[in-house]
């Protein structure tokens, strides 16, 4: 089953009757990427937080949906919570959103509670902002981004505001800030952590690791990663666990293609064997770049799509032909040089989606030849 199954069947439970564990992390990880601006209190407002049920009553409901290509599944996602007695109660508070493309930062969190002790402060992932996509690109050479400077500014403050004890977590680039956080916070805020969820998070670099806390933390750190992992693998990588999923490629860093077995993620024991190569010459292609070469890429690369005037996924969406085509013009106006760079990252790109392509083709041969030979035994 996938999370929302997991809501659906598992959710009679409270935590009291089934204690929090894995799953329900990265439930509230991907509810964290619904938009709960002027919905949920932010944390300056020093207001009570919305019960997660409540929201569905709201004026402005329907703007938590705000990223089209995920509506209909996030809907049948968050009213399965609002149904369940596990998450319906959860008390959600302290939500920042802030996007700038001036700063190059995308970030958000907030906090999430019951009425009976349970704490946790979770962080988004990349949205669908290319803002946000650009600080993951700068993440492989610069520290600390924006949005890793805002986690810790941003843990101290709630943590303020919450008594006793708490876990901190998130999925991809929420996964990293709450590890850097927790590397970064003071100790007192620190001592209080719990555990560090990170699902699919990518790692870090090996400056920041040791100018950090990181060896007061790493016992505390709980990461999964799917089998076709890239974004994980990114940088220096904690200890992990490898989690099976649904689809193939990079379609499992989705967290509705987690694949869930009561209340564990259903667990493999090896990365693929195509990710772990993916994944090592990224990681070799990135040490070779001078901070300076990657901060140039960076900026070129996000230049075309200004110039295509691309400030959105959902741009290649609604209109991918359209969009792909300004994309290619923008392009003729970089250098030689940072031309075929651009080409070697969407070549990597496009080498797994074709493995992907053919993967998921055998795969449906093989379901065809199964239910031809399943009718065939029936008649």
């Amino acid at each position: 089953m996938n999370i929302i199954e997991y809501v659906e069947k598992n959710g009679i439970y409270d935590f009291s009757q089934a204690p929090f564990c894995e799953v329900d992390s990265l439930v509230i990880s991907q509810l964290s990427y619904l938009k709960f601006e002027g919905i949920v209190p932010g944390p300056s407002e020093n207001k009570d937080g919305i019960v997660l049920s409540d929201i569905v009553k709201s004026e402005k409901y329907d703007s938590i949906y705000h990223d089209e290509r995920y509506r209909e599944i996030n809907s049948r996602f968050f009213n399965a919570l609002c149904k369940s007695i596990r998450f319906g109660r959860l008390i959600l508070n302290n939500f920042l959103d802030v996007i700038d493309g001036s700063l190059d930062i995308q970030f958000s969190a907030m906090t999430v509670e019951d009425d009976k002790g349970f704490k946790y402060v979770v962080f988004r992932g990349t949205d669908d902002s290319l803002i946000g996509w650009k600080e993951d690109l700068n993440m492989t050479f610069k520290t600390p981004v924006p949005a890793q400077k805002y986690s810790v500014k941003y843990l101290e403050k709630v943590a303020s505001y919450l008594e006793g004890d708490f876990i901190v977590g998130g999925h991809s680039k929420g996964g990293n800030l709450s590890v850097y956080a927790a590397m970064n916070c003071s100790d007192e805020v620190r001592d209080r952590i719990i555990r560090i969820y990170s699902h699919d998070g990518p790692g870090f670099i090996t400056e920041l690791l040791e100018d950090s806390c990181y060896d007061k933390i790493k016992d505390r750190i709980v990461k999964f990663v799917p089998k076709s992992a890239v974004v994980g693998l990114f940088g220096n990588v904690e200890d992990y666990i490898v989690v099976d999923c649904e689809k193939m490629g990079v379609k499992q860093h989705n967290p509705y293609n987690w694949i869930i077995e009561g209340f564990e993620f259903k667990k493999t024991e090896h990365i693929g064997k195509i990710s772990s190569m993916q994944a090592e010459a990224i990681n070799n292609w990135s040490k070779e770049m001078t901070k300076e070469k990657w901060a140039l890429l960076s900026d070129q690369i996000f230049g075309v799509f200004e110039k295509a005037g691309v400030t959105n996924l959902n741009d290649f969406n609604e209109d991918f032909w359209g969009t792909l085509s300004r994309v290619r013009l923008a392009t003729e106006t970089i250098d030689n040089e940072t031309k075929e760079q651009i080409k070697g990252i969407f070549g990597m790109f496009m080498d797994s989606a074709t493995h992907v392509a053919k993967e998921e083709a055998k795969e449906k041969a093989k379901e065809t030849v199964s239910h031809i030979e399943h009718r065939r035994k029936s008649k």
